[in-house]
């Protein structure tokens, strides 16, 4: 006789801390992306995405139940609440943006912003968004 058992898949809570935002206008854009296909620009390939409002420069997003798994965010300043994030000519971000992870400078790549998450974990980062042109 054989038994099988069905164990259900760990969950993770992720808890993103989004500083720097300046002005009390527009919203906070966010993408949580599982791959890098898409990362950072093409925001309708993300594992999860939407926005929130804020207050004294700083919101807080929360994630439940995440799968175990590799994972990058980004998060941007909707200065003109819009819903979407204004370049200039060439495609730079003109309002504030964030990555996790991230340094200041560079072009940003989901292998230098990525972060695990191992299941039945709560974990905290922290991103600030800075405008890079504008």
């Amino acid at each position: 006789m054989l038994s099988f058992a069905c164990a259900a898949q760990a969950q993770s809570s992720l808890v993103v801390n989004v500083k720097g935002l300046s002005g009390p206008e527009g919203k906070v854009l966010f993408a949580l992306f599982s791959t890098e296909e898409g990362f950072p620009k093409e925001w309708d390939k993300a594992y999860k995405q939407g926005n929130l409002s804020f207050s004294d420069g700083a919101c807080r997003i929360v994630f439940d139940d995440l799968p175990e798994g590799t994972y990058a965010m980004m998060v941007a300043h909707d200065e003109n609440d819009n819903g979407k994030i204004d370049t200039n000519f060439i495609g730079m971000p003109k309002e504030a943006v964030g990555i996790s992870n991230y340094p200041k400078m560079g072009k940003p790549d989901f292998q230098k912003a990525k972060f695990t998450m191992n299941g039945q974990e709560k974990k905290t980062i922290e991103i600030t968004v800075e405008k890079i042109f504008g």
